[in-house]
């Protein structure tokens, strides 16, 4: 039985925080204290990064939750500093995925970098980490990769919307973007969804069936 994590788009703001907090804290699914502060605090931190860098925006008749507003700033820097961290490393975890997906999806996957022998793991992770990475390639795919597994489809559909968002706009995102963006939300969940059989199918690695988080749009 898959966890499932049911996204409402009438709160589309709440919806993709708590898919990005889902992301970064998949060891506390379907319900753990981080998950529910991390929501909060990329909601927080959110309103205060679109405030700044458009002071219009701010003074826009919208609807906004006090609450998120009346947030500890350390409280919220804190999270955010492990949540950002945590995301991260699933969008690592992610960049690992991506050739053992492409053999999966593609008719005609492009072929691996010639620094890569095989498609394995022992090689990929190594090779995607790069040689400046101080984290060990052992502890990151036991550790990192391991815990990424249940929600590694959505890490993978995130982090194709910042790749498209680059080769669009020749510029990274903001995560603060794609949660303003209306139309993010449908996108990501049925990116992620149709992701679910192919990262079920990789036999490089096992996702248990009972442990994927499965995201859907409320109706």
């Amino acid at each position: 039985m898959s966890i499932l994590l049911t996204l409402d788009p009438a709160e589309s703001l709440e919806a993709t925080a708590a898919a990005f907090a889902a992301i970064a804290w998949p060891d506390h699914l379907p319900e753990g204290e981080e998950l529910g502060g991390a929501t909060a605090a990329l909601i927080a931190h959110m309103l205060r990064a679109a405030a700044d860098a458009d002071p219009d925006w701010a003074w826009k008749r919208q609807p906004i939750k006090p609450g998120y507003l009346l947030m500890d700033a350390s409280d919220v820097a804190r999270r955010m500093k492990l949540t950002m961290a945590r995301l991260q490393d699933a969008l690592m975890a992610a960049r690992i995925a991506r050739p053992f997906i492409a053999k999966l999806v593609m008719p005609e996957p492009p072929p691996l970098p010639r620094q890569l022998s095989r498609l394995s793991l022992n090689a990929v992770v190594p090779y995607a980490l790069g040689d400046e990475c101080e984290t060990d390639p052992h502890n990151f795919e036991q550790r990192q990769f391991r815990r990424t597994l249940p929600v590694l489809h959505l890490a993978v559909a995130l982090e194709q919307a910042l790749i498209t968002a680059v080769a669009t706009t020749g510029q990274q995102p903001a995560l603060a973007a794609l949660m303003l963006e209306p139309s993010f939300l449908p996108w990501f969940v049925a990116r992620a969804t149709a992701l679910e059989p192919a990262v079920l199918a990789i036999t490089a690695f096992t996702v248990p069936a009972e442990r994927l988080v499965q995201v859907r749009l409320a109706t």
